[in-house]
């Protein structure tokens, strides 16, 4: 069901994953809400992973989905593709994922952006 799509926004209250990495294209942008919805072969899978709090996702009730996975080296903070300090894509195959930690209005502003970074690719 997922494996055409360019942007996928997960919102569940799930326990378990409900992504897999093989379900995904090249190229897929994903938001998350939830803390459990992606498996880590897709953390592992992604080149970007990005957030709006580092400090609010680590005081997840599961931070270890990534921090402890040896992942937390690739999560950047929002605010650095703000300013122009990095960039979420070296090549438009890279997977990119937000983590919402949270902060009220992100993720309408992740998408939109998301969406103007495709329609330009």
């Amino acid at each position: 069901m997922v494996e055409n799509v360019d942007i996928l926004l997960c919102a569940t209250d799930s326990d378990t994953p409900v992504l897999r990495a093989d379900w995904l294209k090249p190229g897929i942008h994903i938001n998350i809400i939830g803390p459990n919805e992606l498996d880590p072969a897709t953390i592992a899978k992604a080149e970007t992973l990005a957030t709006d709090s580092i400090a609010q996702l680590k005081s997840h009730p599961k931070p270890e989905f990534i921090l402890e996975k040896g992942y937390g080296d690739k999560i950047i903070d929002l605010s650095d593709f703000v300013i122009g300090k990095r960039k979420a894509r070296q090549s438009s195959n890279d997977i990119t994922i937000f983590l919402s930690a949270g902060l009220a209005g992100t993720e309408v502003i992740i998408a939109n952006e998301a969406m103007r970074l495709q329609a330009n690719l």
